[in-house]
């Protein structure tokens, strides 16, 4: 074998599928780790109850803070101000909570903003990597959720339930913290199976969801605030695995459909003048709901869920669904 290989080239004997469903697999495992965190001995448990000033969400990539928006339209409405930023507000002080989201292992300014924040009195919960030179650098006293060894990319999970278990422990929900995320994480593991790389396309939603990502220019959207702040997730997760697409709220869709030239071809166009027409078609991704009568449009619900994605356990199931259409290809056409 080829050292010089990537280890998820197929000459390496890897199947590159696979190999890139590793981290999607562990995404169950990571709401246990918080759950664990969570619990009544867990490092989180020290703010149950408390009653801070604000929740500052300190977040530098895009993925995580657009997470974070999505926890708080999950416990909206919130008791606390809840502050979204990729840098430490000024005003942060002994009576805010900082939560710290990141993924870089080296990332100065991050652990800068871990470090002021502990200096001002700040309670500081960290969701960071599981080892480099940024870990030596957080505070001593900061609530460090332990990270998965064994996973390396982006877990938009862990991001989104750290929040939601910081904003549920604030309110001395006893016990119900744990036993929810524990339930979430199940439900996760049950939507994994189903989206496994030895599923093929006729029973693997994820496959599903990638066939209908190609050929076409794609926008997202929702039916609502929660299901609109899904499909930005989602939108996020699949743009940075290649799969480029926007969002649009369900009330701009018209104007955008008004815009779009028609299906006719030009009868002027001659194909050995002009070439193909390249311009590819728009289609819209409905994320949470059933059905959706818009043109063109796909829609992608959880099996068993409402009208809208209202709960944490199916929020999670479509942002895993996502993130593992990101990581399947299509098959090539002999």
């Amino acid at each position: 074998m080829d050292s010089d290989l990537p280890y998820d080239a197929p000459a390496a004997g890897y199947d590159p599928e696979a190999v890139r469903f590793f981290d999607v697999a562990h995404e169950g495992a990571q709401i246990r780790a918080i759950a664990e965190a969570a619990s009544d001995q867990g490092i989180l448990s020290t703010l149950r109850g408390i009653q801070p000033r604000s929740v500052v969400v300190v977040a530098p990539a895009s993925e995580a803070q657009a997470c974070a928006r999505l926890a708080c339209a999950l416990r909206s409405p919130l008791r606390v101000p809840v502050v979204i930023s990729d840098v430490l507000p000024a005003y942060v002080g002994a009576l805010d909570v900082v939560v710290v989201l990141c993924d870089a292992a080296d990332d100065p300014e991050v652990a800068h903003a871990a470090l002021s924040a502990d200096r001002r009195g700040a309670t500081v919960v960290i969701a960071g990597p599981a080892r480099g030179p940024i870990v030596e650098d957080f505070p001593e006293r900061a609530l460090t959720i332990p990270a998965l060894p064994t996973t390396a990319s982006f877990s938009p999970l862990r991001a989104l339930v750290t929040v939601v278990s910081v904003l549920d422990l604030l309110e001395d929900a006893e016990h119900l913290c744990t036993d929810c995320l524990l339930k979430t994480a199940e439900c996760v593991d049950e939507e994994l199976s189903s989206l496994a790389p030895d599923k093929d396309v006729s029973i693997n939603p994820a496959r599903q969801l990638r066939e209908q990502l190609e050929g076409a220019r794609i926008v997202h959207t929702g039916v609502d605030h929660l299901t609109q702040t899904v499909a930005h997730v989602a939108s996020q997760l699949l743009t940075a695995a290649g799969l480029t697409g926007g969002t649009v709220d369900q009330e701009a869709l018209p104007a955008l459909w008004e815009r779009e030239p028609s299906s006719q071809q030009s009868i002027f166009h001659d194909p050995f003048l002009d070439g193909p027409d390249t311009l590819l078609p728009l289609k819209v991704i409905v994320w949470g709901v059933d059905t959706t009568s818009a043109p063109n449009a796909y829609a992608v619900r959880v099996d068993g869920a409402s009208r809208s994605a209202a709960t944490l356990d199916d929020a999670a199931r479509l942002l895993v669904r996502a993130l593992a259409a990101g990581v399947y290809t299509l098959p090539l056409n002999d």
